[in-house]
């Protein structure tokens, strides 16, 4: 049986409770497509913006393409403006803007499928600076970039989200996409990946910009993206090998949020023991079990659906659980600071 989530996010400079002061986090037009049912608890006071959409199925796809897709023209008219280049050996990243997919706010306040919010890429790399007492202000826009159909849809779409954010102060850029960008779309990819680097390096002529990419990836993408980032003077940080066995998440995995949260999935059996669920499902013919510690639940035995209130969530998706697992973010976030000129 398929497990359906809808996990959308909608928050302007939300601070987690995990961060300080210094840390002003943007999140901007975040909607994934989870396959399961999530739904967050709105009255608590620190989720009071939560946007629930039920409707956000086809806004992404994150298959990786066949490596035999055909190579488009891969002349381009867009190389104007590189970025900047030369910089200190251990660069001091200063005031720093974040982009990405599921993988950097794959779930809301983190990336899917950290098991939770201390463990993703992001919170990795902060963390390092932070506790090296190097300074970083950084803001975060999760992106439905890559899914947009037209330039001017994305342009529109940066110039709200993304540009404010970047200046001649700005010194670190992190574009952590590519994913859910595909060469046989309607969207030239070439385009679009050149159009997005443009504007960055002129709206930005002071920063470093790291291209991290691919976790879902082809040969044919990969190639293209390397050769683009080299043309525009951005470093590239290459994490296509990572997405293998022993990287990935599972089903069955428990994610553990900051927050209290209303959570559901489809049952073959279940049982009760003071605060823990301990709960059996299907999904495509492989029974699974996991166990959950819930503040209060509830059984729909009509539907064979189990609510819980409570901070674990249970993946019930294979396509959920293809993305990285901690291993995975630990060494995505030591290849951003190798390129830095740092050791994790």
């Amino acid at each position: 049986m398929r497990f359906w989530i809808v996990f959308g996010c909608l928050m302007a400079v939300f601070l987690c409770g995990c961060s300080d002061s210094r840390d002003s986090i943007t999140v901007s037009n975040v909607e994934y497509p989870l396959n399961q049912d999530v739904i967050l608890d709105s009255t608590q006071e620190n989720l009071s913006d939560v946007k629930i959409d039920s409707s956000l199925e086809s806004l992404m796809n994150l298959e990786s393409p066949s490596i035999f897709e055909p190579l488009s023209d891969l002349d381009s008219q867009y190389r104007i403006k590189k970025c900047r280049t030369e910089f200190n050996e251990k660069f001091v990243p200063g005031k720093a803007v974040f982009m990405g997919n599921s993988l950097l706010l794959g779930y809301g306040l983190f990336g899917m499928d950290a098991s939770s919010i201390d463990k993703d890429y992001f919170y990795r790399v902060r963390q390092f600076f932070e506790q090296n007492e190097i300074p970083l202000e950084v803001n975060r826009v999760a992106s439905t970039f890559e899914s947009m159909k037209s330039i001017e849809e994305q342009t529109s779409y940066l110039e709200e989200n993304l540009y404010p954010l970047l200046s001649d102060s700005t010194d670190l850029i992190v574009l952590q996409l590519g994913d859910n960008m595909d060469l046989g779309r309607d969207l030239d990819m070439e385009e679009s990946v050149s159009h997005l680097m443009e504007n960055v390096c002129l709206r930005a002529p002071n920063a470093r910009v790291l291209w991290v990419g691919m976790w879902y990836s082809s040969l044919v993408k990969l190639a293209l993206i390397k050769r683009l980032a080299a043309e525009y003077g951005i470093t590239f940080v290459d994490i296509s090998d990572l997405n293998a066995e022993g990287y990935r998440g599972y089903v069955g995995q428990v994610i553990e949020f900051s927050q209290v949260g209303e959570f559901k999935v489809n049952y073959e059996t279940y049982s009760a023991d003071d605060d823990t669920l301990s709960v059996t499902f299907k999904v495509e013919g492989v029974s699974y079990t996991s166990s959950v510690v819930v503040e209060s639940y509830v059984d729909n035995p009509e539907d064979r659906e189990l609510t819980w209130i409570g901070r674990e969530f249970i993946v019930a998706n294979y396509f959920v659980a293809s993305h990285p697992n901690d291993a995975a973010f630990a060494e995505i976030a030591s290849r951003i600071l190798g390129a830095l000129g740092y050791s994790l």
